[in-house]
């Protein structure tokens, strides 16, 4: 319960300093840490169907922060 409380005082202090579509962008990578990091410290192999998830969830991030020309 405290790390929730503490997690969502992070998330308003980001927003103060960045804007909110970088915010969403950086919290939609974490389930692509939680697969590297499980990977790394539980040696855990990623599963198929977990790989190719990876790839929209990358492709959306950098959609939703480029530049606008």
């Amino acid at each position: 319960m405290l790390v929730m409380g503490v997690a969502k005082i992070f998330w308003v202090e980001a927003l103060h300093l960045i804007s909110i579509t970088k915010a969403s962008a950086m919290a939609a990578i974490t389930p692509v840490l939680t697969i590297f990091l499980a990977y790394l410290l539980l040696d855990e192999v990623p599963i198929a169907t977990q790989l190719i998830a990876i790839v929209p969830i990358v492709l959306g991030g950098y959609m939703i922060t480029r530049p606008l020309h």
